[in-house]
């Protein structure tokens, strides 16, 4: 049987989809042919050099009448009941990645939300699976995680990173340095963009740095993550790395709440709805030393470093 991953990655959607899905086909892989899981959607250039850098083929299409030989696994806000039931018909078994509670329908086999308490979300079913238990990483992550839980960091803070995210929808990311260029002095903050935007700051030292190959390369060189309170927070804390979210959505906004309540995230707030004063003085809350120590140990007790295959083996037992 065939997986195909249907989800998108360009400059509307990020690459957020993609990452995910390449979490969970690098851990397939360890169960199956990587040749006999395929990508099929949207994708700019470095989406497609990701799919194609981890081993895997992309499809242009898929058969428009027999699909009893495939496994669909749908990272994609914009689907419709329509279209699964669609697939369905056709005969594929459909895997589902819903965020939201958004798609409990019966004709999907299996439902996927990874996010913290999602049980409390949605409505459970013996279909979902639920909750950081199914977080899928990439194996690099895994790797540093291991590294960070052996060799315990202290409290000193050299280097930072800033990442809104593969679309920052409103251009955030200036005012969130010049804020971090107020409360932190003589630091190392990494701004991880694809603008050409060359900013500087009169109290820290600023490097801009392009999208890399490897985040867990990245994240293995900073002691705190400043994120857009998308995927990037949970892969932080999944690296035991603290980390402060400024969320672009509501429904991003809602997460970081949660997170934050449970001391895995701190939530800067929503942008559009949080001026320059607020946000400097929730930095630093959030740099205190007892607050970043409390994220360390609720991230060692929350997140576990089998999820991904975890995860990969549920899928499987669909094949």
């Amino acid at each position: 049987m065939n997986v195909v991953f249907i989800c998108s990655g360009n400059e509307v959607t990020g690459f957020g989809h993609v990452s995910r899905c390449l979490n969970i086909a690098s851990g397939l892989a360890r169960l199956l042919p990587a040749k006999q899981i395929h990508f099929y959607g949207d994708y700019g250039h470095f989406s497609k050099q990701k799919i194609a850098q981890a081993g895997f083929t992309r499809v242009e299409g898929l058969p428009a009448e027999n699909l009893t030989d495939t496994l669909l696994i749908i990272d994609d806000y914009q689907i419709t009941e329509t279209s699964l039931k669609g697939y369905c018909n056709r005969g594929a078994r459909l895997v589902i990645i819903d965020d939201f509670d958004q798609f409990a329908f019966e004709c999907v086999d299996l439902i996927i939300n990874f996010r913290f308490e999602a049980e409390k979300i949605c409505q459970p079913t013996d279909k979902h699976l639920l909750g950081l238990d199914y977080l899928p990483v990439a194996p690099s992550f895994e790797q540093l995680r291991k590294q960070r839980l052996n060799n315990r960091s202290d409290n000193d803070i050299k280097s930072v990173l800033v990442f809104i995210g593969g679309t920052d929808r409103m251009n955030f990311a200036p005012t969130l340095l010049s804020c971090l260029d107020k409360v932190l002095h003589s630091k190392q903050i990494i701004w991880l963009t694809n603008q050409d935007v060359r900013l500087s700051l009169r109290n820290n030292q600023l490097t801009q740095v392009p999208y890399v190959d490897d985040m867990a390369e990245l994240y293995s060189s900073v002691d705190l993550v400043f994120s857009g309170g998308g995927l990037s927070k949970y892969e932080a804390g999944f690296c035991l790395l603290p980390n402060a979210a400024v969320s672009q959505t509501e429904l991003q906004q809602d997460d970081t709440y949660v997170l934050a309540e449970n001391a895995l995230s701190f939530d800067l707030g929503l942008i559009g709805e949080v001026d320059e004063e607020e946000l400097i003085r929730r930095l630093t809350v959030f740099l205190t030393p007892d607050v970043i120590e409390q994220q360390r140990e609720a991230m060692v007790n929350a997140y576990r470093s089998d999820s991904t295959a975890k995860l990969a083996e549920k899928i499987f037992y669909l094949l």
